[in-house]
C-alpha cells in the first residue's frame, strides 16, 4: 500500500516554474511555501538535438554534432527506462546545470536503511503503473542502460546552489543524450520520508515530459487559469499538481501549466517509448 502523503508548491516565476513536494499527513503540517518551491527549467535546443540523435539512429543517417552516444543501442532489458534515486552524493558534470563548473552533491544525511527503503518503494508505486520503468538505488544497473532511458534524481543536503527550494529539473531531460539529473534537497524538506519521497516522484515526473497539473476556469467561453497547481479534491490531488490538503497523490488527466490537456501516464509512457 503506498505512504499517505500530502503536497505543497509555491508559484510560477517568469519562464521558471515553481512547484513543491509533499508531507506526511501524520506529521504536523509545516506551511512555508519556499520551503517546498521546486524549480521546473525548459531546453529546447537540447530537446530538438535528441529528437535529431533519434532520427539519425533510426535512418542510418550520420550522428549530429558528433554526439558520442549517438549510437548506443536500444536496450535489450525487460525494462525499458531506469529512474536511479541516489543517496550517497553524486560530482555532475558536463551537463547544463555546470555552466559554474561542476557540483559535488554531499549524501541525503538519510543514513537509515529502512527510511531509504520506505522512500523506494513509495516513488516505485508512484510509477508501477508503467511495467517498463525500474526504479533502482544500485547506479551498477542504471548504467546498463542507454543514455536515453535513464534519470538520476540525486537526493542531496547540498542546496546552497540552490536555496529555499525542494528540488529541480529539467523537463525531457530523460530522453536527452547526456546524464543531467534532477535534485531532491532533503534538507530543505526537513529529512521527512513524506516529502522526500513525492519531490522524488515529481521531479522525475518533469524529466518525463511532465508539466505542473493546473486550476482552470471556463469565464465567459475562455479557460483561465485560476492557480498554477491542482489542489485537488476529496482525498486526492496530482502529483504534478499540488495536494498539501489531500492525503494522496496521483497521476492524472488534467489541464496543465500552459492550458494542455496532460495524461501524466500516457505522458511517461511516450518518453520511455521514445
Amino acid at each position: 500500500m503506498k505512504i499517505v502523503k500530502l503536497l505543497s508548491f509555491a508559484a510560477i516565476v517568469s519562464s521558471v516554474i515553481f512547484s513543491c513536494t509533499k508531507q506526511n499527513n501524520s506529521e504536523k503540517p509545516i506551511i512555508h511555501q519556499q520551503r517546498f518551491t521546486d524549480v521546473v527549467l525548459e531546453n529546447k535546443e537540447k530537446d530538438l538535438q535528441a529528437v535529431a540523435i533519434n532520427v539519425a539512429r533510426k535512418t542510418g543517417k550520420g550522428c549530429p554534432g558528433n554526439n558520442p552516444h549517438c549510437n548506443t543501442p536500444p536496450t535489450t532489458q525487460i525494462y525499458k527506462g531506469c529512474i536511479l534515486l541516489d543517496f550517497d552524493g553524486q560530482l555532475t558534470s558536463g551537463t547544463l546545470w555546470n555552466t559554474g563548473g561542476d557540483i559535488l552533491s554531499a549524501a541525503s544525511g538519510i543514513t537509515d536503511p529502512q527510511m531509504i527503503k520506505m522512500i523506494v518503494d513509495s516513488v516505485k508505486y508512484d510509477y508501477s503503473f508503467n511495467a517498463g520503468i525500474l526504479l533502482t538505488t544500485d547506479e551498477s544497473i542504471f548504467y546498463t542502460y542507454p543514455i536515453n532511458k535513464r534519470t538520476r534524481v540525486i537526493i542531496t543536503t547540498s542546496n546552497e546552489w540552490n536555496p529555499g527550494s525542494g528540488g529541480i529539473a529539467y523537463l525531457n531531460s530523460f530522453n536527452w543524450f547526456d546524464d543531467t539529473p534532477a535534485f531532491v534537497f532533503s534538507n530543505a524538506l526537513g529529512f521527512s520520508i513524506k516529502n522526500i519521497s513525492e519531490a522524488c516522484s515529481h521531479e522525475a515526473g518533469h524529466t518525463l515530459s511532465l508539466r505542473h497539473q493546473s486550476q482552470w476556469e471556463l469565464q465567459d467561453g475562455v479557460w483561465v487559469k485560476i492557480s498554477d497547481y491542482d489542489w485537488g479534491c476529496c482525498g486526492y490531488a496530482p502529483i504534478m499538481g499540488a495536494s498539501y490538503n489531500q492525503p494522496n497523490g496521483i497521476f492524472k488527466e488534467g489541464r496543465n501549466s500552459i492550458g494542455e490537456i496532460q495524461n501524466d501516464t500516457a505522458w511517461i509512457n511516450n518518453s520511455i517509448r521514445l
